[in-house]
């Protein structure tokens, strides 16, 4: 591990705006004053200011099942449901129903609920949106912790108004087990997104059955099924929630699996062991890494938990309720910060796909309520709060059930972290959603309390758009990787952000990438897509909503075939440069297969497009299409499924 390490660096100097080398003799530590305090303490901040549920219209308070033995967590989803440009929000209520709420910009929601086809529907604690059948509007996932006979999973598909229709069973998605989050990923790499479910499971309690984690690989033609034994995933702890993310910078995703196991981590060390899951005289398994080896001989993806092999620090017993998937230290590897109960951990990756502690470096030790007691800490947030180029992070802290805690700031400057009297209140709090709720360019707060409101916070730290607070927002417009562009990352000024990464707790929010620019009045933007394609934009103005579209198109039709040896699919390429420009006829196209035989060999059709069609094969099996143009291999494996 460095010497001296700092969260963030002005855009654009990476880590040497922090001190030339990157190595010192101090850091201001969690708690101290910093650059820019004083030995009072921490000082105070106007970050962000509540918006009354008298204007906003949103009035949405948790009921928990109190009958039963643990309730955990209350989340939001954030996303443009309708298409109109605002980010409305999809706020569950536990035993309550479940509440629609249209964004009608000024900071005024319209409750439509009913008119959304989701006012029926009760008992749900999370909610995710996402475009999960790629036809451009987002589709909704809900959830509940609370076992269930009528279920626990929900898929509602959106007819492209905003208007839901619930078809669970239909895509394949029911289950009756107790679920915390969803989270939409393309973990197999075939250009669709597939579902990852989070199982929070007491073994061995009444209601609460142990069991893994679900995998639901999209097909392509509408529906689901549950793969996760069959792929790799073996774990079978408390899961909270998980982040995909490339930690290995091979080309594909990567998951974290974040476990609860009633660990109180003080700051000592070593780590205490694990505590045992309520009911059982067994300790709950720790937080697991699985690495992606892409597909198989068989044409299934597999992963590999390589938790034991990446370092000590990964595998450690803690109670990670969220996760934020990014470069935290500026050096462009990705590292892992885990919100926990005390101690929080800040895992620095290496190039060597290893990590090592560096929460102490950073200076984000335990932190304790004014009593003494440890933060139990759930959602966070690595946001530019105040658009000065540096990212500062917010963190959502409050007790199991009974005692409201204070939330954490910091706020990040050239000498690294520094602790601040935070200006959010004092609660039971549990999801953080960051939006730009109000269209100005900034990003407010949508957060959730346990027993408690959804409510809505304005970010007034800076006045958007001004001389010194500059700003970009990316939105990734995929044409071969999944939709949404998630996945992609997204680089500004050695800033880099995984788009659509998850590791929130039963809530998601918008699939885009935003920085702070400071006094900057332009920037370069670099997306790397999940397909292995680069598209960069240089001089793009700030305070805008950059709309980036992938360059290269492949399609594949049907998805399904029937297992008959005489059924077809066609794999059509576009190919095209990294800025767009297509290709055009006489490239080296090669399309190939791990099942099937094909028809022909690859047809350029003079149009800049080139096919192949594949013919089924006579038994069940899974084809994974490999695609090269000239000698370079994209790095999405569409899929062709016989059945």
């Amino acid at each position: 591990m460095r010497a001296f390490l700092f969260v963030v660096c002005p855009l654009g100097a990476a880590l040497a705006c922090c001190g030339g080398s990157g190595t010192s003799s101090s850091q201001p530590s969690n708690g101290d004053a910093g650059a820019d305090g004083d030995a009072a303490g921490p000082p105070s901040v106007t970050w962000f200011s509540e918006i009354d549920p008298g204007l906003s219209g949103v009035n949405v308070t948790h009921q928990p099942d109190l009958t039963l033995p643990f309730s955990g967590g209350i989340g939001v989803a954030v996303g443009d449901i309708d298409g109109d440009g605002r980010p409305d929000l999809v706020a569950p209520s536990g035993l309550g129903a479940t509440y629609v709420f249209r964004n009608e910009g000024a900071w005024r929601f319209a409750e439509v609920s009913a008119k959304s086809g989701v006012d029926g529907h009760s008992v749900a604690n999370g909610a995710s949106l996402c475009d999960v059948d790629g036809d451009g509007d987002l589709d909704l996932f809900l959830s509940t912790d609370q076992p269930r006979p009528q279920g626990t999973l929900f898929f509602y598909r959106n007819a492209g108004d905003g208007t839901f229709t619930d078809e669970t069973a239909a895509a394949g998605f029911a289950d009756t087990n107790a679920i915390t989050s969803v989270v939409c990923s393309d973990l197999d790499g075939d250009g669709l997104l597939d579902v990852y479910v989070s199982a929070y499971g007491f073994v061995g309690m009444s209601g609460f059955p142990g069991r893994q984690d679900a995998f639901f690989r999209n097909r392509g033609d509408g529906t689901f099924v549950d793969l996760a034994t069959r792929v790799g995933f073996d774990a079978n702890g408390l899961t909270w929630t998980v982040a995909a993310s490339d930690y290995d910078r091979d080309g594909d995703l990567d998951l974290y699996v974040a476990n609860d196991t009633f660990v109180e981590d003080d700051g000592k060390r070593p780590l205490p062991a694990p505590g045992n899951i309520p009911g059982t005289s067994a300790p709950g398994p720790g937080d697991a890494l699985y690495r992606n080896d892409g597909p198989g001989a068989d044409g299934y993806p597999v992963f590999t938990n390589v938790t034991s092999n990446a370092g000590a620090v990964v595998g450690a017993p803690r109670s990670t309720m969220g996760i934020i998937a990014e470069d935290l230290t500026g050096d462009g590897i990705p590292d892992y910060y885990l919100s926990n109960y005390g101690r929080k951990a800040l895992l620095e990756g290496s190039s060597g796909a290893t990590f090592t502690d560096a929460t102490s470096a950073f200076g984000l030790e335990a932190t304790k309520d004014p009593v003494g007691d440890l933060l139990v800490s759930w959602g966070s947030a690595l946001q530019d709060v105040d658009l000065d180029g540096r990212r500062d992070l917010v963190l959502l802290d409050g007790d199991l059930h009974a005692v409201r805690q204070a939330q954490s700031e910091w706020r990040a400057t050239a000498n690294g972290f520094q602790a601040l009297q935070p200006d959010l209140p004092t609660m039971l709090a549990r999801a953080l959603v960051t939006a730009d709720l109000d269209g100005d360019g900034d990003l407010d707060l949508s957060l959730t309390n346990w027993r408690g409101a959804t409510r809505l916070f304005e970010n007034v730290a800076s006045h958007p758009g001004s001389a010194a607070a500059a700003w970009i927002a990316v939105v990734a417009k995929a044409r071969t990787s999944a939709s949404e562009g998630r996945g992609a990352v997204v680089t500004v000024g050695g800033v880099a952000k995984t788009i659509g990464a998850g590791g929130v707790l039963d809530s998601s929010g918008p699939a885009e990438a935003r920085f702070g620019l400071g006094a900057a009045t332009s920037t370069d933007v670099d997306v790397l897509w999940p397909s292995g394609f680069r598209s960069h934009v240089s001089g793009v103005h700030a305070n805008q909503v950059l709309v980036v579209q992938e360059p290269a198109l492949v399609s594949v039709m049907p998805r399904v075939i029937a297992a008959d040896g005489k059924s077809t699919a066609t794999v059509v390429v576009t190919p095209a440069k990294p800025d767009g420009t297509p290709l055009g006829p006489g490239a080296s196209v090669a399309i190939d297969a791990t099942s099937g035989t094909w028809q022909a060999p690859v047809a350029d059709r003079s149009d800049g497009s080139y096919a192949r069609t594949l013919v089924a094969a006579s038994a069940p099996a899974l084809a994974a299409i490999t695609i090269s143009v000239a000698g370079t291999a994209f790095a999405i494996h569409p899929r062709v499924e016989f059945r």
